[in-house]
């Protein structure tokens, strides 16, 4: 019998969840290569705001500019999920949630920016800074958050005269200077191997933190995230880095007393990690 993955089983969920509950029957269009597809899982372009969970849809696109990633019509997008997971605290003024699940103190008046740029690393060229999904900042603290949902791994670079030029200008002074990350792991092959990874966990010294948010039950990129501490930094201990699971915090959120927030997030499981359906492990 086939193992059914992960993302085959979520993918298959959201064309039920598009149909049923948010009452939208057409696929949507997948242009890959040139060749157009149709997917039970994608909305109709026109309909892309619709990924936005509708408790708090109408203030998030009236709040909203920030540039949506291509594939932001498919209900599967990260970067929907992330939306969808955190503008509801700042909506609500609960960030710090996020701090008490951390066990790191936040108060009420940090800040925070979806799509985030590094603030340590160079210019180099016009190639973008890397991104986080999430990120932040509080008095004492920086938090940066990369986010993923079904992608099966993290990604790697291409070995070639850009990348290599990069790592050397922008990456390998700062991979020097952190004392965080162990020795072999600070060379040019390691890091494009590591691309995605490395970008991340560069960003860890005292007071900054990185925070890998993902299923538990996507595993091949649960025991991805999970290696880093082992096979990357020099404290497997370290709290600067995390490996948070979207399924638990999610149900922590629901707990949240005095708040519509309870029912929203009882929604966004539905919606992400329906119980009724048993996820298959990859």
């Amino acid at each position: 019998m086939k193992t059914i993955s992960f993302r085959e089983t979520v993918i298959s969920h959201l064309g039920e969840y598009k149909k049923n509950v948010m009452g939208i029957p057409e696929k949507g269009e997948y242009n890959y290569k040139g060749i157009i597809k149709y997917y039970d899982h994608i909305l109709p372009k026109e309909s892309f705001k619709e990924n936005i969970l509708p408790q708090y849809r109408e203030p998030f696109w009236k709040s909203c500019s920030i540039k949506r990633h291509r594939c932001f019509n498919h209900l599967n997008s990260s970067q929907a999920l992330c939306f969808n997971f955190l503008y509801p605290l700042i909506q609500e003024n609960r960030l710090d949630e996020i701090g008490n699940l951390l066990n790191i103190p936040l108060g009420k008046n940090c800040t925070s920016q979806f799509e985030f740029p590094s603030d340590i690393e160079g210019s180099f060229k016009q190639t973008l800074k890397t991104n986080f999904d999430f990120y932040i900042s509080s008095k004492d603290s920086n938090i940066y958050f990369e986010i993923k949902y079904t992608e099966t791994d993290f990604g790697r670079a291409k070995s070639d005269t850009n990348h290599i030029e990069k790592f050397y200008q922008v990456y390998k002074p700062l991979l020097d200077n952190n004392p965080y990350i162990r020795k072999e792991c600070k060379t040019q092959d390691f890091f494009l191997k590591n691309y995605q990874i490395m970008r991340n966990i560069v960003h860890i010294s005292e007071g900054n933190f990185v925070i890998f948010l993902v299923p538990e039950q996507n595993k091949n990129i649960y025991k991805q995230a999970k290696a880093v501490a082992e096979k990357i930094l020099t404290d497997r201990e370290s709290p600067l880095f995390r490996v948070a699971l979207l399924e638990e915090w999610a149900k922590e959120l629901t707990n949240i007393a005095g708040s519509n927030l309870q029912s929203y997030y009882t929604g966004f499981q539905e919606k992400y990690f329906p119980k009724h359906i048993p996820l298959a492990q990859e």
